[in-house]
């Protein structure tokens, strides 16, 4: 007979829950492996079914009320009778639950899944005897669960103060003590700590504080900074930076002798110098060239042109920021590799006379654990120059960005994939308070973390063109191609217009190099024919 272990537990659990109704009988013929569960894990009967029934999700994937309902067959009041045991797992962090939609959703944390599969119980890191940078490093995570609605603020209040007592030997946290602070005051000062010493942010507008408050607290919160009768203005811990003659123009920072204070036994780091990964190009540099999209894309593209005409551009920002909304403009432009990402960021840059500071953001990832977070500060601190020193705010590209855009990972372990998540939470953090315009490119089909999603504000897919503009491609590179024969390439090679540009370049070498002239359709095609990685690329033949 199979000895018992706690992932065996569950797996019988669930097996037998199906359609159970949570009925009397279902839970005798469990009895055994609750009993186990009960000692090996402190849990009631109740809790090992739930946590059963969530641990059988897709790993690391949200599982749903309605989809617990479902699989125990019984209704979802049924399950809201159960709340107390789901959050009395969830302050265990057994559980993680988003509350992010009006059906809360729950999951297993990667590390519990660990200590389950060594046939033990979760035990929370020790969170005492922190050095200060271990200490930030796990606010700026409790931050990102609750930017993400997989914490709620009374629990991020409740772990803060936990840290704050358990750690007397720094001063950040003998100060925060001796300040004696409310939870909104706590949670907000934090914040501003994070925001300085990990991302080198050292302000905050009203925007940001959604990173810790949500809905009617956001708005409450936000009043009484704007009117100045937050508890951290009138305590002189905090001060406006500027302030033009409106109230939602202010953006807030520690004040010096407060941070001396805080920060006492931690070195404040200086400003990263500017990467080597980074290009200016002048706006009167970048050559004119004709795009052709598709009409949705087109569409897109002369709304950005519009807006980054210099008159408008003024005129929305100031709107937007008069508001309290976030004044900056992020973009993203993905699809397939040659559909003119790229060039339409540099031929907006051009017609709205904006200089525009390219970065290859693959270089930017370094060998060496640490390098590419201060690569990333650097980046977005030149950036902040650039718009400081010119009259025309300049386009900040991030080109081939694929890497930047993927999940977080939960609880992780390996210096790589903490460098991971830094480098994608300076990111994030710098986008918030983005004052200018920035454009991101990606090959890939978006598959983010959210807080990409929302923090993009133009979202372009760039397709491959259609007929009708790759013909108008062909043509506008060769233009002794009579329609007919433009128009017969464009319908048999379904090419991307860096593709197209591939065969027109190979034409032009070998009619230097063969001394050929004209256009000889037979060469053409082969050309494509040499162009093609497979098939797929070519229009399939349909008829008899």
């Amino acid at each position: 007979m199979m000895r018992i272990n706690i992932l065996y537990a569950f797996e019988k659990i669930f097996g037998l829950a199906e359609k159970s109704n949570l009925a009397l009988p279902f839970f005798a013929a469990i009895k055994q492996c609750t009993d186990y569960l009960g000692r090996k894990l402190d849990i009631t009967p109740v809790q090992s079914v739930l946590l059963a029934v969530i641990l059988n999700g897709v790993r690391d994937e949200y599982v749903s009320l309605s989809c617990i309902s479902q699989h125990l067959g019984c209704a979802n009041i049924r399950l809201l009778q159960l709340q107390d045991d789901l959050d009395s797992l969830e302050r265990r962090r057994i559980l993680v639950c988003n509350r992010g939609s009006e059906d809360y959703k729950y999951r297993v944390p990667h590390d519990v899944l660990q200590a389950f599969n060594r046939d033990e119980p979760f035990v929370p890191e020790p969170i005492a005897g922190l050095s200060t940078d271990m200490m930030l490093a796990k606010l700026d995570d409790l931050y990102n669960q609750r930017r993400n609605n997989d914490m709620t603020f009374e629990m991020l209040v409740e772990r803060e103060r936990d840290m704050v007592e358990a750690n007397p030997q720094l001063a950040v946290c003998r100060e925060v003590k001796r300040l004696n602070l409310d939870n909104d005051s706590l949670a907000l000062l934090l914040f501003f700590v994070v925001r300085m010493l990990t991302y080198d942010v050292r302000t905050v507008n009203p925007s940001q504080f959604r990173e810790v408050f949500k809905d009617k607290h956001l708005r409450s919160v936000r009043r009484k900074f704007l009117n100045d009768s937050h508890p951290l203005l009138k305590d002189g811990i905090l001060e406006a930076t500027s302030c033009c003659g409106d109230s939602h123009e202010k953006e807030w920072r520690l004040r010096a002798d407060v941070s001396h204070k805080l920060l006492a036994d931690y070195p404040v780091p200086h400003a990263a110098e500017p990467t080597d990964d980074a290009t200016l190009q002048l706006a009167s540099a970048i050559p004119a060239k004709t795009l052709y999209y598709n009409a949705p894309v087109q569409k897109q593209v002369r709304e950005l042109e519009t807006l980054f005409e210099q008159d408008n551009y003024l005129k929305v920002r100031n709107t937007l920021q008069s508001q309290g909304l976030r004044k900056g403009f992020n973009c993203l432009f993905y699809g397939a590799p040659g559909t003119g990402k790229t060039e339409t960021a540099l031929q907006l840059a051009r017609i709205s006379g904006r200089d525009i500071m390219e970065v290859d953001f693959h270089k930017v990832r370094d060998s060496w654990v640490g390098e590419s977070e201060k690569n990333v500060k650097a980046i977005f601190d030149h950036y902040r120059d650039l718009v400081d020193k010119r009259e025309v705010t300049p386009i900040l590209l991030l080109n081939e960005a694929d890497a930047l855009f993927g999940t977080r990972i939960a609880h992780s372990h390996s210096s790589v994939d903490k460098m991971e998540n830094t480098m994608v939470n300076i990111v994030l953090t710098q986008m918030e308070g983005l004052d200018g315009i920035l454009i991101a490119t990606t090959n890939l089909m978006p598959s983010f973390d959210p807080a990409f999603e929302r923090r993009f504000l133009f979202k372009i897919q760039f397709d491959q063109p259609c007929p009708e503009a790759r013909s108008q491609i062909w043509q506008s590179m060769l233009p002794d191609l009579k329609p007919a024969q433009a128009r017969a390439l464009a319908r048999k090679y379904c090419f991307s217009g860096g593709q197209i540009e591939n065969v027109v370049r190979k034409k032009f070498i070998d009619d230097v190099l063969t001394g050929r002239e004209g256009i000889d359709m037979a060469v053409l095609e082969q050309y494509c024919t040499n162009e093609l990685f497979n098939r797929s690329t070519q229009i399939p033949h349909v008829g008899f």
